[in-house]
């Protein structure tokens, strides 16, 4: 029977318009796939970034509250020297008992899915991260939605009473703690460091018994150890540093770079030498003398008696360490002290003490000369020698 090229024509046409249709669809399911983070394979979280789309991203499984156990340390009167307790009026809660980073992590997961006075620090403090922390304006969205469902509710409308009458958390908070769980691991652990904070949290001085309080910005930067926590690029640079305090899991926040102190240089002609309660240099309140140094135009030697680099004019001091000569000295190659030794500056003298009230003893009468042993010159000869 022969073939009818209409109809193979329109048979070919469907299967071509199937395939293109069967293409699509895969690559959409592989969209979805990487969205949800259902794939056989782990998908990896992108550096430097601290967004979180919940219904998409999946929350880890170290991000997720593993009991419903309500935590009401934050609403009970401090207990100084109780682990159990907080420690004084102010702490958000007590000490966290974990000496490693891991071990850190996995007490604060725990505190945030049982404190709600936990969780609302975390909220109100990412809640300030807009436009300042990458990623953090995509996490607005469920950030609001939590807050606003607090603002409605209370703090209190997420806890109640099991059958056997102990507290719990609901479901729906859990669900919101695995969430602020899983920002608070994008950063990576740095250790337990004394900085200076540039913001912490903390309660007011007075709790109201058995309602669940809120913590607010602490008007004074602090600066007790905290386990330090750094969102870094993909090059390890730091974009944010956060911290959870020791003492009561405050959260603070750290500039990424430390300045080192700052260094008062040398006038050139002396810098003050103190003996006590001086502070520095400058600023010699008592007890106090200067302590004369080479000037960096004549670098060699100990005061007084310094020296001129090889290509300097003559040494012309002043007798107080300063150089007369305007051409900047060059440093001597060959030092006259080995590098491992620090340059000495001797301390001069302490002043003489003012005289007492005491009437001062008549003066000695000065000595007279020696009889010249050669009358005829007047002069007097060397010891050992008769006639000169």
């Amino acid at each position: 029977m022969a073939s009818q090229p209409g109809k193979s024509r329109k048979v070919s046409g469907v299967i071509g318009v199937a395939s293109v249709i069967l293409v699509i669809v895969t690559l959409l399911a592989g969209v979805l796939l990487q969205f949800t983070g259902l794939s056989g394979a782990a998908q990896a979280q992108p550096s430097g970034t601290i967004a979180f789309h919940p219904g998409f991203d999946k929350t880890p499984a170290d991000a997720l509250c593993t009991t419903n156990v309500y935590n009401g340390i934050s609403t009970q009167t401090p207990k100084p020297g109780d682990p159990n307790a907080r420690q004084f009026a102010t702490a958000i809660s007590n000490p966290f008992k974990g000496t490693t980073d891991a071990a850190v992590n996995k007490e604060n997961v725990a505190e945030t899915c049982g404190n709600p006075t936990v969780l609302k620090q975390s909220l109100d403090e990412m809640t300030l991260w807009k436009g300042v922390v990458p990623g953090a304006d995509e996490n607005m969205a469920w950030i609001e939605k939590i807050q606003n469902y607090i603002a409605k509710h209370s703090l209190d409308a997420f806890s109640g009473k099991n059958d056997a009458g102990d507290k719990i958390v609901s479901p729906l908070y859990q669900k919101y703690a695995g969430w602020v769980n899983t920002v608070w691991l994008r950063f990576n652990a740095e250790g337990l460091q004394s900085l200076a904070s540039t913001r912490n949290w903390e309660l007011p001085a007075t709790v109201t018994p058995g309602i669940q309080p809120t913590a607010v910005q602490s008007a004074a930067p602090d600066n007790k150890p905290a386990w330090v926590r750094t969102l870094v690029d993909k090059n390890g640079k730091c974009l944010y540093k956060i911290g959870f305090n020791a003492e009561d899991k405050r959260i603070e926040t750290f500039n990424c770079k430390v300045s080192p102190p700052p260094v008062t240089p040398p006038s050139g002609s002396h810098t003050p030498g103190c003996t006590s309660n001086c502070g520095g240099t400058p600023g010699c309140t008592s007890n106090c003398t200067p302590v004369h140094i080479c000037p960096p135009s004549m670098p060699d030697g100990t005061w007084p008696v310094c020296k001129d680099g090889p290509t300097n004019a003559p040494n012309r001091s002043d007798g107080n360490g300063l150089s007369h000569d305007p051409t900047p000295a060059t440093p001597s190659p060959t030092p006259t002290q080995p590098p491992s030794t620090p340059r000495a500056n001797p301390v001069a003298p302490a002043p003489t003490p003012a005289p007492t009230a005491d009437p001062a003893p008549a003066p000695s009468p000065e000595p007279s000369a020696p009889a010249p042993s050669a009358p005829s010159t007047g002069t007097s000869c060397a010891p050992g020698v008769a006639i000169c």
